[in-house]
């Protein structure tokens, strides 16, 4: 570094810390960015499940439907 830089300011030293500190921080945002994936992961299995149940609900109308049509033929 020249004496000019050095008496500016402009050049910091990089120092072990600086690296910690850099490494702290990308950790910090892998864990939000993998919290961020697990809840929308979360959001979609419940808004399959809540699919799923509406399906099977209307299926089993369905199926009331067809055994009480299937017992009034029979009687």
């Amino acid at each position: 570094m020249t004496k000019s830089a050095a008496a500016s300011g402009i050049e910091e030293e990089h120092t072990q810390r600086d690296d910690v500190l850099t490494n702290v921080l990308e950790l910090a945002e892998e864990a939000e960015t993998a919290r961020d994936e697990k809840t929308q992961e979360k959001e979609a299995k419940q808004r399959d499940d809540e699919r799923a149940d509406a399906m099977r609900d209307e299926a089993m109308t369905g199926m009331r439907g067809r055994n009480n049509n299937t017992i009034r033929s029979s009687s």
